[in-house]
């Protein structure tokens, strides 16, 4: 899950829960992302617990603080978006 030091790359998290960890960061609580991507809040809660064993945390605050941190260690692309993740309407 580490890049050169720069923390997690979310293209190497399984695609399923890249968009709850999206939602997540944006704010959103689980039964919002459940909401938000047409998933049961079970479904939602076990990809939660997912992402934080594979990112090696235990709360929303360390997640967002591990993200804020890896972000700053990527260069932006020309034309990229704000995030790697999919974020629905």
């Amino acid at each position: 899950m580490q890049r050169n030091g720069t923390g997690p790359d979310p293209r190497s998290l399984p695609p399923r829960v890249r968009p709850v960890l999206g939602l997540l960061l944006a704010g959103l609580s689980e039964k919002q992302a459940a909401d938000a991507l047409g998933l049961s809040r079970h479904t939602v809660h076990q990809y939660v617990k997912t992402l934080y064993k594979l990112l090696r945390v235990n709360s929303r605050a360390r997640l967002m603080a591990l993200w804020l941190d890896s972000a700053k260690g990527r260069a932006r692309q020309p034309g990229q978006k704000d995030g790697p993740f999919e974020v629905p309407q």
